[in-house]
């Protein structure tokens, strides 16, 4: 059992990566293509800028990046290798695996592949990991394009410009996104910009209060109730996690911080005030009315379906009902004239997993959810002014936390930020530096 323990650790923490061998790959990227190294770079920022837009933004927003990075192929070599082995991308294929076998038995297969689709977002942890030595960087781009998607969410609440944007849900504002995505995807940008906030210094503290500032408004605007529990548990857990080695200084830095967030909160809270009490008198209206026995309504047929899943899954537990299979399972539980019940997922993860894959997805899911946790932790810098780095583990803890309530491997652009996460905290970060020069065999020059 030790021996089992100690092997699953060691796949957590890529322990199997030949580290110099991946310093020598880097030496020798950076030898022959120099500038490769920085338009890789600028292409990657783009990337995560752009990840947070619209739809169809989001799916393009790598395209340049995707072509570059087979343009440089040779160059990169061997660095890509050990980019795609790292145990984000390879827990990944196996859940992916696994999911395609039950395409064999599932209720829906077309459906499956579509939720399969999904999960090719984990392939940017190989397509960014040539510039993962700049992942300041890279984090920035990132934080950058979450305070512009929310900028633009909290706009479309102006009544001229509303009519512009493609999700108008009464009580709700979450621009370009829909409303679980808005709110799962501020779940995570709250966990990203919690610790600079609360313990960074300089442009990192900045930067951190604003971005924290916009994404509680974006949170409470979005209407989304399970988004709402989510965050106020990551805040709970985070906070004390952040402070409890900070000294008095940072404690009353931090303090000061909090307060101000709460007051920007509490403004959002009063623009929003509508919506809010809307979301909040249906979601008590709606729970009220299942403990009665009446789920035709959003919030009961969400219970519904979430318990309908947990109960086929384990009446199947060894391979679950197969990927897909949810709608057509509801569609014949509950009749196809209750519009309410035609859910495509179980709007849980856990439970998505059980009924579709059975106990196998569960433990690979955990297995997924237990490595991009633990490599975000370990690669968490001390440093208070590279403080936006330390928001990755919490941005993932935010979205685990969120996946209670929301699917994130399917969501595609839920999907698209954790496994951007997954990216910029892979199991193993280069020593050495991109402007360092080196032989082509990947020695540096000094060394020979």
């Amino acid at each position: 059992m030790r021996a089992i323990v100690q092997s699953l650790i060691g796949f957590l923490d890529g322990s199997y990566v030949d580290r110099s061998a991946c310093d020598a790959g880097f030496g020798r990227m950076h030898a022959r293509d120099a500038i490769g190294d920085r338009i890789h770079l600028a292409l990657a920022c783009l990337g995560l800028v752009l990840l947070c837009g619209p739809s169809t933004v989001t799916e393009l927003a790598f395209a340049p990046l995707l072509v570059f990075f087979f343009v440089r192929t040779f160059n990169t070599f061997p660095v890509w290798i050990h980019g795609v082995g790292q145990p984000a991308v390879l827990a990944a294929a196996l859940l992916f695996a696994w999911l395609a076998i039950t395409l064999l038995w599932s209720e829906d297969p077309q459906q499956g592949i579509t939720e399969l689709n999904r999960m090719r977002w984990f392939g940017l942890v190989p397509l960014v990991y040539p510039v993962i030595e700049r992942r300041g960087v890279l984090v920035h781009a990132l934080a950058v394009g979450l305070m512009l998607a929310t900028a633009a969410q909290l706009l479309s609440a102006v009544p001229v410009v509303r009519e512009l944007f493609p999700f108008r849900h009464p009580g709700r504002v979450t621009g370009w996104w829909s409303p679980v995505v808005g709110g799962t995807i501020q779940v995570g940008a709250i966990g990203l910009f919690l610790a600079p906030a609360l313990v960074g210094a300089g442009r990192a503290r900045w930067l951190g209060v604003v971005g924290l500032a916009l994404s509680l408004s974006g949170l409470l605007a979005s209407g989304t109730r399970g988004a709402w529990v989510s965050a106020a548990a990551l805040l709970l857990i985070a906070v004390p996690l952040l402070l409890w080695r900070c000294g008095p200084r940072v404690r009353r830095s931090a303090g000061m911080v909090l307060a101000a967030v709460c007051v920007a909160g509490l403004i959002a809270g009063f623009v929003f005030r509508d919506g809010i009490t809307l979301r909040v008198d249906q979601g008590v209206e709606e729970i009220r009315s299942a403990l009665d026995g009446e789920y035709a309504t959003p919030t009961g047929a969400r219970i519904a379906v979430m318990r309908m899943a947990v109960g086929e899954g384990l009446s199947a537990p060894l391979g679950g009902r197969g990927a897909g299979s949810v709608l057509a399972l509801a569609i014949e539980r509950f009749g196809e004239d209750e519009p309410a019940f035609r859910l495509a997922h179980a709007h849980s993860t856990p439970a998505h997993l059980l009924v579709t894959g059975g106990v196998p997805a569960v433990l690979l899911g955990g297995l997924l959810f237990a490595v991009l946790l633990r490599n975000a932790w370990k690669n968490a810098p001390d440093d208070p002014r590279r403080a936006l780095e330390l928001g990755i583990p919490l941005a993932v803890l935010g979205l685990v936390l969120a996946s209670a309530f929301d699917v994130v491997l399917i969501n595609m652009q839920v999907a698209a930020l954790l496994a951007a996460l997954a990216a910029l905290a892979p199991a193993y970060i280069p020593k050495t530096e991109p402007s360092a020069r080196a032989g082509t065999d990947g020695r540096p020059i000094a060394s020979r």
